[in-house]
């Protein structure tokens, strides 16, 4: 439902109703009906919203689960690290689903011990940033 979706992402960016109100030039009351889903917003605001919540109209209208990012503004360096990243977290997701699919439960402390590689290699790449200035 698309009240909720917008009330979620309202949240998740920590704002309040009469803060997004206050950015569509549009009363508090009619954020509220929308998240009430006494009322759904017209496609202008539709489009709106999406842009401020940098997401896809689909993922507004509740018809897609996906979430996109822009990436637009990043260097390629950046790029590559963000799709190493991104690597890096979907085999993490896979490792962990087949360690419970053969009912091994890994600990909280073992999980964050899986990210060390990553967060060192970030430290390493702000290392670089700083004696590059």
């Amino acid at each position: 439902m698309i009240g909720d979706r917008i009330k979620e992402l309202r949240a998740r960016n920590g704002l309040t109703q009469a803060d997004l109100s206050r950015r569509l030039q549009i009363s508090r009351s009619a954020v509220n009906a929308w998240e009430m889903g006494i009322s759904v917003p017209s496609t202008q605001y539709v489009v709106e919203l999406a842009s401020l919540f940098r997401v896809t109209t689909d993922f507004l209208l509740d018809r897609t689960s996906e979430e996109t990012l822009d990436i637009s503004e990043l260097n390629e360096g950046e790029k590559e690290l963000l799709t190493r990243m991104l690597q890096y977290f979907s085999a993490h997701r896979y490792t962990v689903g087949l360690l419970e699919r053969h009912g091994i439960k890994p600990e909280e402390e073992e999980l964050e011990g899986l990210h060390a590689p990553l967060l060192s290699y970030y430290k390493g790449l702000k290392d670089l940033e700083k004696k590059g200035e």
